[in-house]
């Protein structure tokens, strides 16, 4: 069986050029977020066109069957911001139309569009699982309320019931969950037993947070890691107790996560492409970066 390899990118944020001070003063009744326009010294549509070179490189080096994408793909907050634009749309059409494989996307905390809306615009639901290379991925979607503030989306339990509903189509097939997040130690004890009950679960891969880490989650959760893989964004901590999206911190740099599996093992790994970033704090030049890949048993 040849290895099967697809890229994970979360969190590109693709909203207006325009500031939130510019769309008010263009648009009154519109609540932009303070994160629009220019990110890093790039403005959207640089940002977005680096996200599509850095996709194409590692198809030309070696070539991805799959996309996936676990939210926030906007800062719309559909039902909050009043927005004369759906950048949902204007990313599946400026930006997903150049990668050159199947993308499946799923909504985050920033996405509060209805499933009906969702599925117009990418053909599934919200929360739907697909088969890709002999895997079976559970895309969950864990903010499925409606929209409370800038926040957007509050958090919402992993539906385990759908989880054993779609595994049980697919009896022998291996799993892989993504989700925009999943808040495992909020989820508790149903949470830990459905990965103690299911070893064909094999790893997770979330986003949300916009910094890459690989979560242990121990034995209690069948020893499962959970990948968060990072953004294509910004840095989300306020600084001096202000949010401002245009400071720079390293462990929030840009990156995308790999995942390549066969019949026998699955391997993952973060890749930071090299960049300049032009903060409000400085300018940083950074090198091409890999981490490390865990490798485990697939069977």
């Amino acid at each position: 069986m040849r290895k099967t390899r697809i890229l994970l990118v979360s969190d590109v944020h693709y909203t207006t050029e325009e500031t939130a001070k510019q769309l008010k003063e263009k648009y009154p009744q519109s609540n932009a977020s303070q994160a629009n326009g220019p990110i890093l010294g790039y403005t959207q549509k640089q940002r977005m066109d680096f996200l599509v070179q850095a996709v194409l490189k590692e198809h030309e080096k070696q070539p991805l069957d799959a996309i996936l994408m676990p939210g926030d793909l906007s800062v719309d907050d559909y039902d909050f911001r009043n927005l004369p634009y759906n950048y949902c749309e204007k990313f599946r059409n400026e930006v997903m139309a150049k990668f050159p494989v199947p993308t499946y996307v799923q909504p985050g905390n920033h996405d509060s569009y209805t499933t009906e809306q969702w599925k117009t615009m990418f053909g599934t639901p919200r929360q739907f699982s697909a088969v890709i290379g002999g895997s079976l991925f559970l895309m969950a979607d864990t903010y499925n309320a409606p929209t409370n503030g800038a926040s957007g989306s509050p958090y919402t339990p992993f539906d385990i019931a759908w989880a054993k509903a779609e595994m049980a189509r697919h009896p022998d097939l291996p799993v892989f969950i993504t989700a925009h997040y999943i808040h495992w130690r909020r989820e508790g004890e149903p949470f830990a037993a459905f990965l103690r009950e299911n070893p064909r679960v094999k790893a997770l891969f979330v986003g949300h947070s916009h910094r890459f880490e690989t979560v242990r989650m121990g034995e209690a959760y069948n020893n499962r890691s959970m990948y968060d893989i990072g953004a294509f964004s910004y840095y989300t901590k306020p600084t001096n107790g202000k949010w401002d999206f245009n400071i720079f911190h390293q462990d929030w740099r840009w990156g995308y996560q790999l995942l390549e599996f066969d019949d026998k093992t699955f391997k993952t790994w973060h890749v930071s492409p090299a960049m300049t970033y032009h903060g409000h704090n400085g300018n940083f030049e950074l090198f091409y970066d890999e981490t490390v890949a865990d490798e485990e048993p697939i069977t």
